[in-house]
């Protein structure tokens, strides 16, 4: 994998990715200040863990990494058998999640009752329930849109992959306005927004296909040789990724529901200031190396995997050590920015802060994640992700447990970060024996100089947030802007390799 094209393709990705995460932060921001964080939007959000979590498990997950390393050795071998492998998948996928979609519909009392035990009382379970029946059918949208994705990464088409979120978001934002004001319970506007904004999560693919001159077919081969390797690591993959990242917050909201009102969106809006780094850097990074690992796995070239999921690991290491900070020291101000207004207290900033200082010590562990197990995938071994993450499971429920009494809400947000960088830890141990040595000085050289220049942007962030005398959105933007300058000039200094490689591909002319 060249560097440089590398590093571009990460860019275009995070292009896509951050306009998704700042139309995902106005349409948090609208929620918080419609609805505040209470017993409704505690209903909305674990009716919302359903198919938020198979967006996220499909979309950057199992369906991917299984789809992919098969469909990129057919894809260059022989394009007319690809396209008829993906047709089968689609058609297949479609016919399975439709019938996902009409049990979730019609068991979706006992899924809030598993989901959400501690919800007592008349108001928070019904409502939840029939939340979770209105957005159920967006598994259907969600699955076929995480297929067309895979298809389009390994054909390296990445920007409308991408930008697809932004729709999601877009068509729950404009419900807010347009159709939560027609409903005597407002909240099922919104409901309805998702299924809205996950049918042009799908469309907006669509042209990707066209480009690259898919042959859809109207066939279901299921003794087609391609579709048995896909389900042989399709299954041991969804239930890997959901055990080391899903569940992790599936628990974490089951936990949350029996403690104080609010604790469920405390968690949730501290969780989604952490998914736009790991988006940005963990899921771009990912999604742009996986295609040429896959690749290099196939034609055996050990040494290729190596290089590249090292570099890959650098730049998560390099772009999440300095946000983690960033993310300590500006975290409270950017929540005030973001979410404190109408009914959206400075109590609730507290508690949503303290939940983001606890996930931020995971960032880490989030992000390299994404690329260390999709680089298991591809070397076709998705039993060993699924181990270590049933013992995550196990870790997890006993650090909440012991954590949440004396911390509340943010223990469970400290629990989920400690077994994320264990989770981390051991798979890093069983790959280093899979494809070399990787702990060298050289790494250890690398770690400490992006530290350092963190440390030191750090200090100059929280310098600028506690002496600029100016309102407050223009001192986080302010602050933000001169951490990532300074950023760079000391890692230039440095010689991080990749801080000048980042800078050269954003010089105007780099083509």
């Amino acid at each position: 994998m060249h560097k440089e094209k590398a590093v571009k393709s990460i860019g275009i990705v995070n292009i896509g990715i951050t306009g998704s995460r700042i139309s995902g932060y106005i349409r948090d921001m609208s929620i918080a200040s419609s609805f505040g964080a209470n017993f409704i939007t505690d209903a909305f959000f674990v009716a919302f863990t359903i198919p938020n979590m198979l967006r996220q498990l499909l979309g950057e997950g199992a369906l991917s990494v299984a789809f992919i390393p098969i469909f990129t050795r057919y894809f260059g071998k022989d394009k007319k058998e690809a396209w008829r492998l993906g047709s089968i998948v689609v058609n297949l996928l479609f016919v399975i999640s439709s019938l996902i979609a009409i049990l979730g519909i019609i068991f979706s009392p006992i899924i809030i009752k598993i989901i959400a035990p501690g919800f007592k009382g008349e108001e928070a379970y019904p409502l939840a329930v029939k939340l979770t029946r209105i957005m159920f059918p967006f598994v259907i949208l969600i699955s076929l849109s995480a297929l067309i994705m895979g298809i389009l990464n390994s054909c390296r088409h990445f920007f409308l992959p991408a930008i697809a979120p932004i729709l999601l978001n877009l068509g729950m934002i404009a419900s807010i306005y347009l159709l939560c004001p027609a409903f005597t319970q407002p909240i099922i506007g919104l409901a309805i927004g998702v299924l809205i904004g996950g049918f042009g999560y799908l469309i907006i693919q669509i042209p990707g296909l066209i480009k690259h001159k898919m042959r859809y077919q109207l066939t279901f081969d299921l003794s087609h040789p391609g579709l048995r390797e896909i389900s042989h690591l399709f299954i041991p993959a969804i239930l890997g990724l959901a055990a080391s990242q899903m569940i992790l917050i599936f628990i974490g909201r089951i936990l949350a529901s029996y403690l104080v009102v609010g604790s469920v969106s405390f968690l949730y809006f501290a969780n989604r200031l952490i998914q736009l780094p790991t988006s940005l850097f963990g899921v771009a990074i990912a999604t742009v190396s996986f295609p040429s690992i896959s690749e290099y796995a196939a034609i055996n070239q050990p040494h290729k995997v190596k290089d590249t999921f090292l570099y890959s690991l650098k730049m998560v290491i390099f772009t999440t050590i300095p946000v983690t900070i960033g993310l300590i020291i500006l975290g409270k101000p950017i929540i005030q920015v973001l979410f404190q207004r109408g009914e959206f207290s400075e109590a609730s900033v507290q508690d949503t802060y303290s939940c983001l200082f606890y996930y931020s010590f995971g960032l880490i562990g989030y992000s390299s994640l994404k690329v260390i197990i999709r680089t298991f995938y591809a070397l076709k071994d998705a039993i060993t992700p699924l181990k270590v993450g049933l013992l995550i499971i196990l870790v997890n429920v006993i650090l909440s447990l012991i954590l949440m009494r004396p911390l509340e809400a943010s223990g469970l947000a400290l629990a989920t970060s400690i077994s994320s960088l264990l989770n981390v830890s051991i798979l890093l141990i069983i790959l280093e024996k899979r494809i070399g040595h990787m702990v060298s000085k050289e790494m250890l050289i690398f770690f400490l100089r992006v530290l350092f220049a963190a440390g030191i942007m750090g200090l100059i962030c929280l310098f600028l947030i506690t002496k600029l005398q100016i309102t407050l959105i223009l001192r986080v933007s302010i602050t933000i802007i001169a951490g990532i300058i300074s950023l760079f000039f000391i890692s230039r200094f440095l010689h991080i390799e990749e801080a000048n490689l980042i800078l050269k591909v954003l010089k105007p002319g780099y083509k």
